[in-house]
Formats: structure tokens, sequence, C-alpha cells
């Protein structure tokens, strides 16, 4: 499919979402879900009770369908039933070891004993797998989604999936992992109330990041094609959320959206075609992985690139100083220091107010930035897309320093953005100066970076960004082997004249 086909696809599914979930914050929510599944990359629904966050996010998931290839096999020995799965392991490329213990991402695979005589039924999905169509022909089948309301009281392995090993339990049957109408077997992960189940919370972290879902016999593969996880705002009125201060939590989720109600208009608007709604015929799944495929075509301005940069180098660096003492010489990571940012001689800057880590935010910025373009037809991002990913990457991941600006601004999204207008005009501010700075590296000339970072030294934002800038020189000295470059940007230790005393006892010692 071309660039054109899947991006006017895509936006047309957009739109007919948006007809049933109306409303502005609705609007948002579900271009978040679709950038969210085109990234491959979990997303975060916060708003409170009856903003349609999990509804949504489910009916979103009914609209696709996938192409299944369905084996049915009997057997009466252990010998036949190996055979079959090497047979089927060697066409689609995965061990037949993995796809007898229904390991495999994917695949699933069921066993019914009847007497003497094993039911095999096996699904494999023949988008991931191009060499199903080796097995049979395929059909379309709904996405298997799986949705929750999580509390605390539940079982990992009924939501995860389990593995069932016992001999006596058995049978017939080779050891193997349950996945249907599991987390591990679906397609399409919906979680409500996430933050209601902090045991529960972990085992999925794992499930996020690794991919997998650990049994006794061994990983199951997880690849749904998307994560939506949906929460309360974490406020008084919730009391059973736990209280997130963790940033290492909340920057595993890519992108998050805030839900409120639409107008009281599109409410009822929305009533009436409920009870008329119908979904006549599902959209291809394929649709998302050739997207996916797509999202290198989406050309990003460099101004766009280098305001992103600039804004994330300043939130994830740290130059706490005080007025009574020296300023700071270099950079910190501010989840490192402990430090109150109250008493800073920054704190009216934005890294005084809150902070970021770098690595994920501005991974996602960019990619989000790809994917919104592509949404909505855009072969090159223009603002909307820019503006769009600084108001879903940022909000979930940001560590507020200043809880009165929090508090002034009423959500992590309306201070997000506060934040981010902020920044803008500052920076705005700086004029030529940003030029100097962007000439410095284009040319990587290390003396004018090292002469403008001690001239602006008292601007946190031009700090950062020459830091950024010195920290590449650095990157690339080492890997050049520029050791002449290396010592100027980073002195050596200073233990030479440490060394030196010890030489030169030496041989008085000797001569004794």
């Amino acid at each position: 499919m071309s660039f054109e086909d899947v991006s006017r696809a895509l936006n047309t599914l957009v739109k007919g979402v948006s007809e049933v979930y109306r409303g502005y914050y609705q609007y948002m929510m579900i271009e978040a879900v679709f950038c969210g599944m085109m990234l491959g990359q979990p997303t975060l629904l916060i708003g409170s009770h009856g903003t349609f966050k999990t509804s949504m996010a489910n009916f979103i998931g009914s609209l696709f369908d996938k192409p299944v290839v369905i084996l049915s096999e009997k057997f009466s020995s252990r010998k036949a039933l190996e055979d079959f799965f090497e047979d089927v392991g060697g066409k689609i490329g995965v061990d037949k070891n993995r796809l007898m213990r229904n390991l495999a991402g994917g695949v699933n695979v069921e066993y019914e004993q009847a007497g003497g005589e094993l039911m095999v039924n096996v699904e494999v999905d023949a988008v991931r797998y191009a060499g199903a169509k080796k097995l049979g022909d395929p059909v379309r089948r709904p996405l298997e989604i799986f949705s929750i309301q999580v509390n605390d009281q539940m079982d990992p392995e009924d939501i995860l999936g389990y593995a069932i090993d016992h001999p006596a339990l058995l049978g017939m049957r080779p050891p193997h992992a349950v996945k249907r109408g599991r987390l591990a077997g679906a397609d399409y992960i919906v979680l409500d109330e996430i933050f209601n189940a902090p045991r529960l919370l972990s085992k999925i972290h794992h499930a996020l990041n690794e991919k997998v879902v650990d049994t006794t016999i061994g990983p199951i593969e997880v690849a749904p094609v998307a994560w939506l996880l949906a929460t309360n705002p974490l406020n008084e009125f919730y009391q059973t959320n736990i209280k997130l201060t963790n940033v290492a939590t909340l920057d595993r989720y890519a992108l998050s959206a805030r839900s409120l109600p639409p107008s009281i208009q599109e409410i009822l608007l929305m009533v009436e075609r409920w009870k008329k709604l119908r979904v006549s015929k599902r959209a291809p799944i394929e649709l998302i992985y050739e997207a996916r495929k797509a999202l290198d075509e989406v050309a990003i301005p460099d101004e766009y690139i280098y305001f992103s940069l600039a804004l994330v180098s300043h939130l994830s660096r740290c130059y706490f100083s005080t007025s009574r003492g020296e300023r700071c010489e270099e950079s910190k990571d501010p989840f490192e220091a402990d430090k109150d940012c109250s008493l800073c001689i920054y704190n009216e800057y934005p890294c005084g107010i809150a902070n970021v880590g770098k690595v994920r935010t501005v991974i996602m910025l960019q990619q989000t930035i790809r994917a919104h373009a592509l949404l909505n037809m855009r072969r090159e991002a223009n603002k909307e897309d820019l503006a769009f990913a600084l108001l879903t990457v940022l909000p979930h991941r940001l560590y507020w320093n200043n809880r009165e600006f929090l508090s002034q601004h009423g959500s992590i999204f309306t201070a997000t953005r506060a934040l981010i207008e902020k920044f803008a005009e500052k920076f705005a501010s700086y004029g030529h100066r940003i030029g100097e700075i962007e000439k410095v590296i284009m040319k990587q000339d290390v003396a004018r970076a090292l002469e403008l970072k001690k001239e602006y030294y008292d601007a946190p934002i031009l700090r950062a960004m020459l830091d950024e800038t010195i920290d590449m020189m650095k990157e690339s000295a080492k890997k050049r082997a520029d050791q002449q470059t290396l010592t100027v940007l980073e002195p050596p230790l200073k233990i030479d004249g440490a060394i030196k005393v010890i030489g030169d006892k030496k041989p008085a010692e000797q001569t004794q």
C-alpha cells in the first residue's frame, strides 16, 4: 500500500470514531490511541469516571480484524504430535518446542484429550508470519481484545496467562501455556484503573518492557498491536489510586491523553447514535503494520527537531545554585541530585519548575510527530504535529518541582502547556544567541563552544544547549580516538602531582 492509501484509510477511521465518540478531548484521545498503535507503544488515558476512556478504547479495537490460518488435527502418539509441530514451525520459522508449549507470539495452541486421542487446534496470525499461507488459506477474525478493570485482589496469573505442567493434569498433552482470554494471548489490551493494583502493576510493566510473560515452562512472547491503560486522576476524589511519585514508572508509557466530558449537546447526540450503532465491516489490521513501515517517509523540519531537543535538554539538566554559593560548574542529572528547587537562583526557569528524563522523551517526541503527521495525511510534519507530540509525550513524564505551578494550572496537561509556552517565550528572547550556538553545532567548533559556555554561564537554557553540543563533540572525539580534543573538552583526572611525588621518592629510597 502507498503512503497516501495508508494515511487516507487511517484518517477515515479516526474521523469515523470521532462521529461515535464526539467531543474536543475525545478527538485527541482517539488520535493518541491510533498513534500508540502505529508506534507499537503503550498509551495512558487519564480522566475522571464516565469520560469514555475504556469504552472508546474497546470500540477502536473492535473495528479491526486479522487474517489467521486455523489448523485442527488429532494425534494418538507423541511422535506424531512432535512431527506436526516440526512441520508447522519449519513453515513459519518458529522453534517446534515453543509452538508445542504455546509460547510463541501470534500463535495460539489449544489441546483437548478424548480417550486415546489428542485434538490440537492451532491459530496462526498470517500478518506476523508470512509463511502461514503455506499452511492453508487465511480467514478473517476480529482481534482478540483483552479488556478488564483491575484490582489488587486479582491473581496475576489469571490476568497474564499461566502454564500447565503437572503430569497429573496433562494426560497426553505436553506442558503448555494457557493464553486464550488472557493478556498473553491478546492482540489488543485495555486495562482500566491500572494504578489500583500495585502488585499486578509490576508484572504488567515487566510484560511492557521485556515483551514477555514469565511462566514455569518458559516466557510467553507478548506483542499486542495496542496497549491502552486507563486511570482516574490521582487526587483526593479517587482515593483507591496509589500516589505516584516514581518518574520511572510513568516514563514507561509512550503517550498520554486527557479525557474530559464532551459538551451536553454532544453527549445527547452520542446516546442517540449509539442506539443505531453497528460495525458492518472491519478494517484490516494490516493498515497499522503498513503505517509503521511508512513512518520514516514523514519529514520533520529541522526547526521542530531543534526546538524539541532544546526543550528536553533544558528540562533534563540541573544547574542547582543558590544566591550564597558558587554557580554550578557542570550540569547534573536532576533525578540524581537531592535538592530544593525553590532555593535555586534559576527557580523561575522551566527547569526549576519541572524536570524530565531525556532518553525515552527524545525518542517518543520524534516518532509521535511522524505518527500524527501520517494520521493527518501529511508527508511533512507541521506545527500541529509538533504541538500534539509535546502535549502527549510530556505531561505524564514531567516531575513537578514547583507544586504551586501545577496547582495553579489545574492538571498535568494544562500545566505542561503553560510550561512549554514559558520555555518558548524565553527561548525566543535569546534571538541571535541561538544562531551562535547553531553555528557551533554546524562547524563542530570546540574552542567557540567552550567560550560561549563561559559567556552564557547564567543562562541555563543556553548552557543546556551548549552542554548537549559539548557531549556530542566528546562522543565524536572518542570514536575518532582524538585524544587532544578530548583533553580540551574533558580535562584528565588531576592525579599527576601525587604520582610524581611517589616517582620522585623511589630513587631517594634506593640510594639509601
